[in-house]
């Protein structure tokens, strides 16, 4: 796996909180063992399969330019707010985001191609300043960058270079009623995996599609744990099962309680698309699922609505979206969120928060 510096890791806007607490300060948070955490996938706002599929170079900026147009149309400052008010509801103290995109554009200045910087929504941003508005405070823990791709497309301004970041994120709360979190830049790991797919593509060549992983370790109240997010690869099985072998040996290995919670694309209800190996080879591992632990056999899917989140009824049919523990961790509460017709946004359209349901738990610690 790749490691990137700890400057990456942490955006410049986190407040740091990582410093020992005195006594006093913990004894007035209690000593509940209890913690809630969350995983959500954000949903980039548009399929990118028509990229990869473009015949040539003009059929390339066609598809990006109906991609950004695609993307634009789900409201993702709207759908950022539908996903704050998920989290208002279930408080987490830890969230592990997927698809946390910073979509930017600029000048198409051909043949140099320079960087667009100029950003359009910036899902991390648009989340944080609305659980803000909120009054729910969170840190920008970790961030780390998987796919960084630009290409040009026809935007309300012309012809621009469009540029999509893929990024994996950690929150941490900040301040309220729940346990007291303790946490460290110095105990922030983020990286890319060794192993990633590459795609074959007509219009562009062959296309590697980095994925990656955000692990902290925080100290919840008395008890040290390691939290950890990834999003494996969803075209490539046995690309996916290598990428969850290279989490449990790399992250995945510690003596502290693991708190593992990602888009595994690797359906555990055995319905969907995704039913691949990956997810009977993490619980093998000695991971365990906290939805099962709570619900059995019930169906918890968590994925997929259509592209453009205007389908009803709901199209959830699988479940790969999971809270994986290890360590003598037990399991108060596992609830979906964002999967009622209810939890759609509040503008006209009424579309899905995202195409995934997230999911929550609260946690008994060791």
């Amino acid at each position: 796996m790749v490691r990137q510096g700890l400057g990456a890791a942490v955006l410049s806007f986190v407040v740091l909180i990582g410093f020992p607490a005195g006594a006093d300060e913990a004894a007035a948070h209690g000593h509940d063992r209890a913690v809630t955490v969350m995983t959500r996938n954000l949903y980039f706002g548009s399929d990118l399969g028509p990229v990869l599929a473009a015949p040539d170079f003009p059929a390339v900026v066609a598809a990006v330019s109906a991609i950004f147009a695609s993307a634009q149309a789900t409201d993702m400052p709207g759908r950022m707010e539908a996903i704050a008010d998920e989290i208002a509801r279930a408080r987490p103290d830890l969230i592990g985001l997927q698809e946390a995109a910073l979509w930017r554009t600029g000048a198409f200045t051909p043949p140099f191609r320079t960087p667009a910087t100029t950003v359009a929504f910036d899902f991390i941003e648009l989340l944080v300043h609305a659980l803000a508005a909120r009054g729910l405070h969170y840190d920008v823990a970790a961030t780390t960058i998987n796919l960084d791709a630009q290409l040009p497309g026809f935007t309300s301004n012309g012809l621009e270079e469009i540029r999509l970041t893929d990024r994996d994120a950690i929150l941490v709360r900040r301040g309220g009623d729940g346990p007291l979190l303790r946490w460290s830049p110095a105990d922030v790991v983020t990286g890319n995996f060794a192993t990633n797919v590459t795609l074959p593509s007509p219009g562009l060549g062959a296309i590697t599609i980095p994925r990656g992983f955000a692990a902290i370790d925080v100290i919840i109240g008395e008890t040290a744990v390691r939290f950890l997010t990834t999003h494996l690869e969803t075209v490539s099985a046995a690309v996916q099962v290598a990428q969850a072998q290279e989490l449990l040996a790399g992250p995945g290995t510690t003596t502290l309680p693991l708190i593992l919670v990602c888009d595994c694309n690797s359906s555990a209800s055995g319905t969907g698309l995704d039913v691949t190996p990956t997810y009977d080879a993490l619980i093998a591992a000695g991971l365990d699922d906290a939805w099962t632990d709570k619900h059995g056999r019930a169906p918890g899917f968590t994925c997929c609505q259509a592209a453009d989140l205007q389908n009803l009824p709901s199209a959830l049919d699988e479940r790969i979206d999971l809270i994986l523990l290890r360590g003598d961790v037990g399991v108060r509460h596992a609830r979906l969120t964002g999967a009622r017709p209810g939890d759609r946004t509040s503008g006209p359209a009424r579309l899905w928060p995202s195409d995934h349901a997230g999911v929550t738990a609260t946690l008994d610690l060791p």
